[in-house]
């Protein structure tokens, strides 16, 4: 778990949107994967001063951790939260078990870099990042969506994010974006809700993906006090056998493409077939994604 490049322009963007980072906490503690110049040049972009000595210790200051980064970001407190004390984190406690009753509502900004993945009771994680917000707070996540296996216990689709933090459970999600980690020139491409519009966001690509998620607290309620439902599911229920009927076409066209691939590995030689696979395999895979699903962004 680490701040890189991408990362802090994310954190920034975020503070722009109005995240505060007055009480914040960490899932984890976050090492820094930054250079002085990279500080100080996203800190230029987004009108926060910062020399070469100030850039400089906080790469310095505990151990490369990134306390001193949230502080300069206005963080009067900066927790961390691990199930262990070998790194040192603030507050102890295992993401699987429910936080206790006097943390939550304690911060105004929770921060997950990439540990969630990590914990086999992810709703329960999750719901615990929930309940640390106060109203108002901001929460923000940095998970693997594609390419990613093996690096946690899971990798998530956008989905998720927009069904559990939605107005049901008190939250509102204000960004989703995607992008390829370690990759500066890399695009950011904004994520639309499944729901909104009304088929699933899906992406097939050659490089391994990142969703960064940014969210508000908007109310105090029970949190999953209904499990949340798949979007296209939940219209299917609502709608009947004409959605239902609507959805056959695509499943149809699926089942024939894969009859075909079979039909033509028993005609074709089998070196041709295996080059004209190769050929459709990286087309397939290379990264093509819906417009109207991803949109390409400047992130500001």
């Amino acid at each position: 778990m680490g701040i890189d490049h991408s990362t802090l322009h994310f954190l920034l963007s975020s503070r722009k949107a109005g995240a505060s980072f007055r009480r914040t906490a960490t899932i984890g503690r976050q090492d820094l994967l930054l250079s002085t110049s990279d500080i100080r040049g996203l800190f230029s972009r987004y009108g926060v001063p910062c020399g070469y000595a100030e850039a400089d210790s906080i790469l310095q200051q505990d151990r490369g951790y990134a306390e001193p980064l949230l502080r300069a970001l206005g963080a009067e407190v900066a927790d961390s939260m691990d199930a262990s004390e070998f790194e040192g984190a603030s507050v102890v406690h295992d993401m699987n078990q429910p936080v206790p009753e006097a943390m939550k509502g304690r911060y105004t900004l929770v921060y997950d870099g990439g540990c969630l993945e990590h914990v086999f009771n992810y709703p329960r994680a999750l719901q615990n990042c929930m309940e640390l917000l106060e109203v108002g707070g901001t929460l923000l996540l940095l998970t693997p969506c594609n390419n990613y296996m093996g690096h946690g216990f899971y990798q998530f689709s956008p989905e998720l994010f927009f069904r559990a933090l939605g107005e049901e459970n008190g939250f509102a999600v204000e960004a989703m974006y995607m992008r390829t980690l370690f990759k500066r020139d890399a695009p950011w491409f904004l994520v639309s809700d499944p729901a909104r519009l009304g088929k699933r966001v899906e992406a097939t690509t050659w490089e391994s993906m990142i969703l960064f998620v940014r969210a508000r607290r908007v109310r105090e309620v029970p949190i999953f006090a209904r499990a949340p439902q798949q979007s296209d599911y939940s219209r299917a229920w609502n709608q009947g056998r004409e959605a239902r009927e609507r959805a056959r076409p695509a499943l149809f066209q699926a089942a024939r493409r894969g009859r075909l691939s079979l039909l033509l590995e028993a005609l074709l030689p089998r070196e041709l077939w295996r080059r004209l696979r190769d050929c459709r395999d990286l087309y397939r895979m290379r990264d093509r994604l819906d417009p109207e699903m991803f949109r390409a962004v400047e992130l500001d």
